[in-house]
């Protein structure tokens, strides 16, 4: 075989061996196993409950949530909201008293024993997530979803319309015999 020959194979075979190995992205995720909210969809005066959890916070001393209105208005809450710990899991409410059809958002401090601090989301990490938004360059934000109007049906009004129905069917019956 010629020299040429070998070196072209040698070549050849180092591009196969290089295209099947697949590449590795890195994923900075600090330890997080999910990040979640609920209710979906949001209304208006109720609790949005906000839970994280790690699989393993021994390093973390603290989780702030930071709620913010990103449309149509961006403001955010003055203060951020110390999330409670139970085990690796943090979580906190938040009460909506925004305008129905805002957009809401929020954002995860976390402080480590370390006295290190880091905000999720940010541009390296999350968003691959469909819900990371960026109301301002370089502000990120997990998106919560719209505020919806809370349903005006009251108990009463479902036991007026069961009553009727039934008096409605108790009248059908009788004319029946």
């Amino acid at each position: 075989m010629k020299k040429t020959t070998i070196i072209t194979l040698i070549f050849l075979f180092g591009i196969l061996i290089l295209s099947s190995i697949q590449p590795t992205y890195a994923s900075v995720d600090y330890g997080i196993t999910s990040i979640e909210h609920s209710p979906n969809p949001l209304l208006v005066e109720q609790n949005m409950t906000v839970t994280v959890e790690f699989y393993d916070s021994s390093k973390v001393d603290a989780l702030r949530l930071l709620v913010c209105e990103l449309a149509p208005e961006f403001i955010c809450d003055p203060a951020p909201i110390m999330m409670e710990r139970v085990g690796n899991t943090f979580s906190a409410e938040y009460v909506f008293t925004q305008e129905v059809n805002a957009t809401i958002g929020y954002h995860i401090q976390i402080l480590y024993l370390n006295e290190t601090f880091i905000i999720l989301p940010d541009s390296q990490d999350f968003l691959s997530m469909e819900n990371i938004v960026e109301p301002l360059t370089g502000d990120f934000y997990f998106s919560a979803g719209e505020i919806e109007e809370v349903s005006n049906s009251s108990g009463f009004t479902i036991g007026l319309i069961s009553s009727a129905i039934l008096i409605a069917a108790l009248l059908i019956n009788r004319k029946r015999k």
